[in-house]
C-alpha cells in the first residue's frame, strides 16, 4: 500500500515539476508578469507535500522490512562457526547504523548527548571487538578482500562520532561552512563517515 501511494505521488507530481521547470528554465515569466507561476504555485506545492508524505511512509515500511532482514542475518551468521569474522563486522555495521540515526539531527542542540554517547560507546565496543577477532585469525582475516579499507572506514565513523560527542558536551556552535561534511564535529561529518562505511562494508568478500 505504501509503494502504490508513492509511486501515484510520484506520477502526479513529475509532469507538474516538468512543466514548473520548463517554465522558469525558459524564463517565460518575463513574458506573462508571472501569472503561469502564480497559477501553478498552489498544485505543485499540494504535490509535493502529498509526495514527502507518501515517501515518508515508504522510507518507513521499507526500513522495518530492511531491520527485519538484518536482524535475522545477524542471528544466522552468530550462529555458523564459519562466519564470526563475518559476524563481528555486521555487528560493526548494525551498531553504526544505529549511531548515525541518532546524529542526524540539523544542529547540535537537538543532538541527544546522552542517548549518542551510549550509542557511540556501543559502537566502540563492537568495533574493538572485531579487531581483536582479526588479530587472534591472521589467517582467516587475509582470506577477506577489502578488509582493511573496511577497518579504516570503522575507524573514522569512530573518530567522528567523538568529535561530534564533544562538540556536544563542551557547547560549541557548529560555524557556517559549505561543506559540513568534512569538518569533525559536524553531524553531516558522522553521516558522510557512515555513507563510506557502507560502501566498504558492501566491498567486503569472504570468498
Amino acid at each position: 500500500a505504501a509503494s502504490e501511494r508513492y509511486l501515484a505521488s510520484l506520477q502526479k507530481l513529475t509532469p507538474l515539476v516538468k512543466e514548473a521547470s520548463n517554465y522558469y528554465e525558459q524564463k517565460d515569466f518575463e513574458d506573462d508578469a508571472w501569472a503561469k507561476g502564480k497559477q501553478m504555485h498552489a498544485g505543485l506545492m499540494a504535490a509535493f507535500t502529498e509526495f514527502d508524505q507518501a515517501n515518508d511512509a515508504f522510507e518507513a515500511a521499507v526500513l522495518k522490512i530492511n531491520e527485519g532482514l538484518s536482524a535475522r542475518r545477524l542471528q544466522r551468521l552468530k550462529a555458523d562457526p564459519e562466519a564470526q569474522l563475518a559476524y563481528r563486522n555486521a555487528v560493526v555495521v548494525a551498531d553504526a547504523k544505529a549511531l548515525v540515526q541518532l546524529a542526524d539531527v540539523a544542529d547540535l542542540e537537538s543532538l541527544d548527548l546522552d542517548a549518542f554517547s551510549k550509542a557511540l560507546e556501543k559502537y566502540d565496543a563492537s568495533y574493538q571487538e572485531s579487531e581483536k577477532y582479526d588479530d587472534a585469525h591472521p589467517d582467516e582475516a587475509a582470506k577477506v578482500t577489502s578488509l582493511s579499507q573496511f577497518r579504516n572506514r570503522a575507524s573514522d565513523l569512530l573518530k567522528s562520532g567523538k568529535a561530534l560527542a564533544r562538540a556536544k558536551r563542551d557547547g560549541k556552535k557548529l560555524s557556517p561552512t559549505t561543506t559540513p561534511e568534512l569538518d569533525l564535529g559536524q553531524p553531516a561529518n558522522v553521516l558522510k563517515a557512515y555513507n563510506e562505511l557502507i560502501e566498504a562494508s558492501n566491498g567486503l568478500d569472504y570468498r
